[in-house]
């Protein structure tokens, strides 16, 4: 990782990442998450610590890093193939002043090769960086850009878990979903002429109408497993089982899902991302040593503080909540430990995303089991014609 002083000496960070040749390449899961640390030759002292997940060839990335007054974010997206990762890079790096305070965005690229020991080098590939925000002080910095240059890098990396399939939203929950629309009493002939006609669905003349009936099926498939994470505690594990299953279960199922996502009303769509984000933050954290801590206390004080701020950010809510229980010098000291990240800093932000994620998904999962009835009529409203043109060809073939 480099840094380097801009325009006005502000510190912007970047890092990446190539590998010995004699090195074994690494075998990483086909799903689940790895820790993945990078840095350049020389600056140990600086550090990214990335959580990535892994899906198939997919990988994603998420990192961070503070220095002094910075504090930088990092996305990684790309494919991981034997060990070898090819990688769009995204950062962004805020400097905080009592003066002058700024934003800087850089994209770039960036190839990693990892190998079996958990090490791993390569290059980012150097891109250009932006200056996107800045107080009035340093408003002559906005919209001035830098080119970067290619840089090289070490890393470690090392597996967090690897996800076993999981059930996810699929043909088999689409095929139930219009089953159960259909209201059809349960019989050889009604099965074998309900599995014709789910069948012509997949004709391309039927696209839309399939499309339409997906949607509500996939928005009743999240409503019914948000509604069952409803009763979970704060600190029962129940929970993640409904977040992990909103997603999809890899392959054709997760494509399915992938899909969905974004023809999705946006209070659906955010449900699904905030599910995916606290499976995500939450799988390779040693629950039973972290939760039993918690005892209710601070989701309760959450709930409260959530309530009153429903657009701010969950991790500044959270914070200001642990004042009631404890404070967050407190909660760190407790907790901290449990938490992967190649410094404290980095293990405090994995602490706090992940439990702000773990609260705001159970916040979200009781507001849609209070409302879930409404939800479901809506979720099918749109495609109620499309229902009955279904049950219509359904009833044709059983009176032939």
């Amino acid at each position: 990782m480099r840094f380097r002083a801009a325009a006005s000496g502000f510190v912007v960070f970047l890092l990446m990442a190539a590998l010995p040749a004699s090195a074994a390449p690494a075998q990483l899961p086909d799903s689940g998450r790895i820790e993945l640390i990078t840095w350049v030759p020389g600056k140990e002292e600086f550090k990214f610590a990335h959580v990535c997940t892994l899906a198939g060839k997919a990988i994603h990335c998420e990192g961070s890093m503070r220095w002094g007054p910075t504090d930088t974010t990092t996305i990684l997206d790309g494919t991981a193939e034997g060990g070898q990762l090819t990688l769009k890079y995204a950062s962004t790096t805020h400097y905080t002043d009592p003066t002058c305070g700024a934003e800087y965005k850089v994209s770039s690229g960036m190839n990693l090769s990892l190998d079996e020991g958990g090490s791993g080098s390569g290059t980012w590939t150097g891109g250009t960086g932006t200056w996107t925000k800045a107080s009035a002080k340093c408003a002559i910095l906005i919209g001035k850009t830098e080119p970067h240059g290619p840089e090289p890098s070490l890393a470690s990396w090392r597996v967090l878990e690897a996800a076993p399939e999981q059930a996810g939203f699929g043909d088999a929950q689409l095929r139930s979903a219009l089953w159960t629309q259909l209201g059809q009493a349960e019989g050889p002939l009604a099965r074998k002429c309900f599995n014709e006609t789910a069948a012509k669905l997949n004709e391309a003349r039927n696209a839309e109408l399939k499309e339409r009936i997906e949607n509500a099926a996939y928005q009743q498939y999240v409503i019914e497993k948000m509604a069952a994470a409803a009763n979970a505690d704060d600190f029962d594990p129940q929970w993640i089982d409904a977040a992990k299953s909103i997603g999809g279960s890899g392959g054709t199922s997760q494509r399915i899902a992938d899909r969905l996502v974004k023809l999705l009303p946006g209070p659906f769509g955010t449900l699904v991302s905030m599910s995916q984000k606290a499976y995500r933050l939450s799988t390779g954290i040693n629950d039973k040593a972290v939760l039993p801590k918690l005892k209710g206390k601070l989701y309760d004080a959450y709930k409260i503080e959530r309530a009153a701020r429903p657009n701010d950010s969950p991790v500044e809510v959270l914070k200001d909540a642990s004042a009631g229980s404890g404070g967050w010098a407190k909660i760190k000291t407790d907790l901290i430990r449990h938490f992967p990240g190649a410094n404290d800093d980095a293990r405090e932000r994995a602490m706090a995303d992940y439990l702000a994620a773990r609260f705001d998904f159970i916040y979200r999962a009781r507001e849609t089991a209070a409302n879930k009835e409404r939800l479901l009529a809506n979720a099918w409203a749109g495609a109620a014609n499309d229902v009955a043109r279904v049950r219509m060809s359904m009833l044709d073939c059983m009176a032939k």
